[in-house]
């Protein structure tokens, strides 16, 4: 069995979530800021080479998880993860633990509850098991439940999120919070000024599954070019093949060829994409608090979004346009509005969505959330980043 050796008196924490990219994207920022206090870092994910692009002086060890499926159904492989993490947890012996979706939320919650680690779980979105009906979402609910009844702090990404926990029992709201999803660096995602004339030009940046509305947004860029508005739409976002909800290879090339979409498929830095359209858009049914659109706003750019959970909160109506989950109608009418505005009404919304996301959506503000809250479960002292 390997034993991690810490240096007494350091304090050590743990960040524990389903993949590399999750900490690449998302987790940076937070690192930076308990790497500035003193503090050990160890990063337990499954094996992908996304864990290798984060800087080393950022963490001090990583620890691939071997039996992490984040789509399996099968009560023997959550097992397996269950015991790993336990296994881990028991040699690493972390100060305190921050989990990060739903399996390590629930396994890692109740492994560090038996160890007698404090941990402190995030509810980043309920995911596509709660928009299911039958046994797995009612197994989702009595996973959580079980995981977070000892909590002292269980953070939340919407709102939306911590009352419906708090309806069903799972969870206290004087023992909740919510943080402003995982923050933007509004210096990296800079304002830059729209596109000139011509075309209205929409990007929409999301995993290729049904649940972000992919669909409908077709459905809705089909009804404008029919009446005659033109519009040009690029996707940006990976195939997620093993996801139940998988959006076929196929279906995006037959939206290619009726010329609907361009597809550019995953893409490192979405900046230029950003930069280069007129609205953003992301009819997704269900989020935690969605990045790409936080990213959107910190460039610059109106919204289209839903009245769903955390899309709702992302944005107000002086940012953009809100419109019914599953509803290309409504989308078919909103951007068929952003077509025909001034540049100087995009423009205004584009100030508004900026000047939101630089009050209440950077990443030093999340950092803030986690180090306050460690503080008070752990009694060490941080320095927190606001005072």
């Amino acid at each position: 069995m390997t034993r991690y050796l810490i240096p007494p008196n350091t304090p050590c924490v743990a960040l524990v979530t389903n993949g590399g990219l999750n900490l690449y994207l998302f987790r940076q920022p937070l690192l930076g800021a308990l790497r500035q206090r003193g503090w050990r870092i160890l990063l337990l994910a499954p094996f992908d080479t996304w864990v290798e692009r984060i800087p080393s002086h950022l963490y001090d060890r990583y620890i691939p998880l071997q039996h992490f499926q984040p789509y399996a159904r099968y009560a023997h492989r959550d097992r397996l993860f269950f015991q790993e993490l336990y296994r881990h947890y028991g040699d690493l012996r972390p100060d305190v633990v921050l989990h990060f979706t739903a399996k390590p939320n629930i396994y890692g919650s109740l492994a560090a509850s038996l160890r007698g680690i404090p941990s402190i779980p995030t509810v980043t979105g309920l995911g596509h098991g709660f928009m299911q009906r039958g046994w797995l979402r009612l197994l989702l609910r009595w996973g959580y439940f079980m995981a977070f009844r000892q909590k002292t702090r269980v953070f939340f990404h919407n709102q939306h999120d911590r009352r419906y926990f708090h309806r069903l029992g799972i969870v206290h709201v004087d023992r909740s919070a919510v943080v402003p999803g995982s923050g933007v660096d509004v210096r990296h995602f800079a304002q830059a000024p729209l596109p000139g004339h011509g075309p209205l030009r929409v990007t929409c940046i999301a995993r290729m599954i049904e649940t972000k509305g992919i669909r409908d947004l077709m459905s809705a860029l089909r009804i404008v070019r029919a009446e005659g508005v033109a519009i040009s739409c690029t996707l940006v976002g990976p195939l997620v093949p093993d996801h139940p909800r998988a959006i076929p290879p196929q279906d995006i090339r037959t939206w290619e060829s009726e010329g609907l979409v361009k597809y550019l498929g995953h893409q490192l830095d979405v900046r230029p994409y950003l930069l280069d359209s007129h609205l953003f858009a992301l009819p997704s049914y269900s989020e935690g608090m969605p990045r790409a659109v936080l990213e959107a706003m910190a460039v610059g750019r109106p919204i289209l979004t839903t009245s769903a959970a955390g899309c709702a909160e992302a944005i107000d109506l002086s940012c953009g346009w809100r419109v019914t989950p599953r509803s290309p109608r409504q989308l078919a009418f909103a951007l068929r509005q952003a077509a025909t505005a001034s540049p100087e009404t995009l423009a205004r919304m584009g100030q508004a969505a900026r000047q939101r996301v630089a009050r209440l959506f950077r990443d030093d503000q999340v950092a803030d959330y986690y180090l306050r809250a460690i503080t008070e479960i752990c009694s060490l002292p941080i320095q927190p980043i606001h005072a």
